[in-house]
């Protein structure tokens, strides 16, 4: 049975422009000076992972009650207005002057904006991620997990070489009109869509159907310490090189660096994909991606620097695809949305929350990042592999 279908191509295209939109704000999100004095960047970020949460325990019920398809294209235009109306959100502080009340803080506009922002978002990976199963023949869908997550994986590495390089030739304004130019891509790609007619459930208003799996939380925990060691280090690489760049080429090698290593890591799967046992995998990856943090410690050959970001890219796709599927063993009957999105969630909890963390830290970020490596190879060593073994409930084709 084809896999690349009309459809399942414009839901992957979709998610690759989205996640392009959403991680380039994370480098170039405009900020009012005081915000940006005071440190609040993390703040605003941190508010748009809380609204990935939000819609969580009412989505099943939503795309149960309402057409997927529109749930999707309105989730995608809330992220794509929201980008629209980032650089305002210092000035409503003026619209409470007027009418005589007192003015919020200078970043509390922009945190609530990239809360709804977060929202829209969450509601989008979950419908994008529910149509990506509903469009895929049953005896594909392992495969098409793993190409959505990845196409998710690879947005990531375009928006934040994307917004670099635009930074670098137009100045901080090209992260933002990269920003907006992939969000409208991403909700054209969704227009583009044939979604096929599905019985509606009854469902009650929350529950955690297509939201969260707690009995899967070893494996979630797991996959959010893998995803915050990327997001620390990239982080401190934007926060050591000021934009605009002063020597775009040099900063951009650093991110060449780790798309070799990720395609490297896509080569060494395909050829051994009968040899490398989802824990094998995982395990090989959490290892690589703890040796590429020894690398990346502060130090002064440039060429370790490179090698580090080779290997970073190259352990986390390892380890990422080995805990999907996990995530997809593990689920019960009519359960694969639900794990598949514990796993983004897990995922995107993980890498904005490195973000996060990389933007306020106080010491070495590389240092932070090589121990919460190495604590997610011991709990995936020591724990997870065994909670996974004791506990998968379908076999592998």
């Amino acid at each position: 049975m084809k896999l690349w279908s009309h459809n399942f191509y414009w839901t992957s295209e979709t998610n690759l422009w989205l996640y392009s939109s959403m991680y380039a704000l994370f480098i170039g999100l405009p900020l009012p000076a005081a915000a940006e004095a005071s440190g609040m960047l993390w703040i605003a970020h941190l508010c748009f992972l809380l609204g990935i949460w939000l819609p969580g325990p009412v989505a099943a019920h939503l795309l149960e009650r309402f057409s997927r398809k529109h749930i999707y294209l309105y989730s995608l235009a809330g992220c794509l207005l929201c980008t629209l109306l980032v650089p305002y959100a210092d000035r409503a502080a003026d619209l409470f002057v007027s009418r005589g009340l007192t003015a919020p803080e200078e970043s509390s506009p922009l945190a609530l904006l990239r809360l709804v922002q977060g929202l829209c978002y969450g509601m989008a990976l979950n419908a994008g991620n529910t149509l990506s199963v509903d469009v895929t023949p049953s005896p594909r869908r392992d495969e098409a997990n793993s190409l959505f997550m990845r196409t998710g994986r690879i947005g990531i590495g375009i928006g934040l070489i994307a917004a670099t390089l635009s930074a670098a030739l137009l100045g901080p304004a090209g992260t933002y009109y990269f920003s907006l130019a992939a969000g409208t891509l991403a909700f054209f790609s969704a227009c583009l869509l044939h979604v096929p007619f599905h019985a509606p459930l009854r469902l009650s208003l929350c529950s955690t159907d297509r939201y969260l799996m707690p009995r899967l939380w070893p494996e979630i925990l797991n996959t959010l310490l893998l995803a915050a060691v990327p997001g620390i280090l990239a982080a401190s690489i934007l926060q050591d090189t000021p934009l605009p760049l002063s020597s775009p080429t040099a900063h951009i090698g650093l991110w060449m660096a780790g798309a070799a290593g990720f395609l490297s890591a896509l080569l060494l799967q395909r050829r051994k994909a009968e040899t490398l046992s989802p824990s094998v995998r995982t395990l090989t990856g959490f290892c690589i991606a703890a040796a590429s943090c020894l690398c990346l410690l502060p130090q002064e050959g440039h060429m370790l620097s490179l090698a580090g970001l080779f290997l970073l890219a190259a352990g986390v796709e390892l380890a990422a695809s080995g805990l999907l599927h996990c995530f997809v063993r593990m689920a019960r009957h009519s359960q694969r949305c639900t794990a598949t999105n514990s796993y983004l969630l897990a995922w995107e909890s993980g890498f904005a929350g490195g973000i996060c963390l990389g933007i306020h830290r106080t010491g070495s970020a590389e240092q932070v990042a090589l121990c919460l490596a190495l604590a997610a190879l011991l709990l995936f060593l020591f724990f997870t592999r065994r909670h996974y073994k004791r506990n998968k409930i379908l076999q592998a084709h």
